[in-house]
């Protein structure tokens, strides 16, 4: 396992880059979303508020109108209670405005509370990523060393005969026989590549 100490690190480690990256841009597209929804939602209540605002301008005019009439046909004789009550309508449309914007006021403020953003931490992903891509880098390495072979190698060397005494002799050789574990190779660049992933 010692042969892919290396290729398992860089698969943890662009795994954790990857996944971090990925959070980081799952929570600015959540941040952008929330912002549209608010901007939606506060256009909506500003265009609610305005109406219910022209509505009550619009009918305490009515009123006023009306009561100007009123005090015309009866002469100006009557003009002093008629004014009281053009007063106190004006007054009334008034609360009522006050209640449009106390309404509108809470609307939004529950429209920012129902869009809250519930970021990520890409740190922790980074670490989950790194985690994942570890086991998944022992994992392949594994399956290679499992797809090893034994291969047996014979080397014979010549031994040289030294002194007067061997001069004669037949040459002597050193059979030497090892068997050499061949392990496929891991090119962790394919692998990535194949999986979509890009390797820094």
């Amino acid at each position: 396992m010692s042969e892919f100490q290396g290729d398992i690190a860089n698969v943890a480690s662009t795994f954790a880059g990857v996944t971090s990256k990925a959070a980081a841009s799952r929570n600015l597209s959540r941040l952008k979303t929330a912002e549209g929804n608010i901007a939606a939602g506060t256009n909506q209540i500003e265009l609610e508020e305005s109406a219910a605002r022209k509505s009550i301008s619009r009918s305490l005019a009515q009123f006023q109108g009306s009561q100007a009439a009123a005090r015309a046909h009866r002469g100006t004789s009557a003009g002093g209670s008629g004014f009281a009550i053009g007063d106190a309508a004006t007054a009334q449309a008034a609360d009522q405005a006050a209640i449009v914007e106390s309404n509108a006021a809470a609307k939004e403020i529950a429209l920012v509370a129902a869009n809250q953003v519930e970021f990520e931490d890409p740190v922790l992903a980074a670490l989950q990523g790194g985690l994942q891509g570890l086991d998944i880098g022992t994992q392949i390495a594994s399956a290679l060393i499992g797809e090893a072979e034994v291969q047996t190698v014979q080397h014979s060397t010549q031994l040289q005969n030294t002194g007067p005494v061997n001069v004669n002799a037949p040459p002597t050789f050193q059979n030497t026989i090892s068997s050499v574990l061949n392990i496929p190779g891991l090119d962790i660049g394919q692998f990535l590549d194949l999986s979509g992933l890009t390797f820094d």
